[in-house]
């Protein structure tokens, strides 16, 4: 990575940290673990989840000025066709679909609703975009990520990544409104390995994508809202459906494995070329 591209990784990570830890700290500081906070402590969370595509483009503004901008822009169109948006919106929701085709065969109940709930599924996505993953990707993936990719690794690239971006969302447990879990260590723990495995896995699309950012914000609300789009078209006992629920973490885990592995084959790829 060259000087000057480090420089403006480092300028982006430290925008992103004080433009939402700003915004985030009347609230953690003033309202603590309450329910319902005033519209105003809402609306500075809100804004402030939007921190890592803000400080993007504040840091394309200062490090390349109008062009720097317009190329973050032209970038983050990436290159992805049909065949990736179709992917990205129904493969997080798969990965419960075959969880339960799998309980099924074990014995369980559980049965596909149809056609009906194509319109449960698009409004549980669309509640999921502008929280999170509009407010974050062109940061994160469209921003960062090929910075890191040329100082590590592909695979180094998107575990540092995710843990830069689990640390960034730290604030947020005492802010419940936002909806992140209790505050044992064991949860904490739990969440922050899987922001880790999201990581590898929008790395792995990214890079397929030419760093798409249209692509890495589906993704990211599929991603989040795929077990609530996968359960709206199945009909089920309690019992399968929480059955149905860990089988789906197998599944999720096993596609951030294989993601892990293909990444780590583009590591070794590059390294080859070199010594060639």
């Amino acid at each position: 990575m060259s000087q000057e591209r480090r420089s403006d990784l480092t300028t982006f990570l430290i925008l992103v940290y004080v433009i939402s830890w700003s915004l985030w700290a009347p609230v953690v500081l003033l309202f603590p673990d309450t329910s319902a906070p005033p519209w105003w402590a809402l609306v500075l969370a809100a804004v402030g989840a939007y921190g890592p595509s803000l400080a993007a483009m504040i840091t394309a503004l200062v490090c390349g000025k109008l062009p720097g901008l317009a190329a973050l822009f032209t970038s983050a169109r990436g290159r992805a066709g049909w065949p990736w948006y179709l992917l990205v919106l129904l493969g997080p929701p798969a990965f419960v679909w075959i969880a339960a085709g799998t309980q099924v065969l074990l014995g369980g109940n559980a049965r596909f609703v149809g056609a009906q709930s194509l319109v449960k599924m698009a409004l549980i996505l669309a509640t999921f975009i502008p929280f999170g993953p509009l407010g974050e990707e062109l940061g994160w993936r469209g921003y960062a990520l090929p910075r890191l990719e040329q100082h590590f690794a592909p695979l180094v690239s998107g575990l540092v990544l995710g843990i830069i971006w689990a640390a960034w969302h730290l604030p947020m447990f005492w802010f419940p409104p936002i909806g992140l879990p209790r505050r044992s260590l064991a949860n904490v723990a739990m969440w922050a390995v899987n922001v880790v495995g999201f990581s590898v896995l929008l790395s792995y699309v990214a890079r397929r994508t030419k760093y798409s950012v249209p692509i890495a914000i589906l993704l990211h609300a599929t991603l989040n809202a795929g077990p609530a789009m996968g359960r709206a078209v199945l009909v089920s006992t309690p019992a399968d459906l929480q059955a149905i629920g860990n089988k789906a973490q197998i599944v999720r885990w096993v596609v951030v494995f294989v993601a892990a592995l293909m990444l780590a084959r583009d590591g070794w790829k590059r390294i080859s070329s070199r010594k060639e």
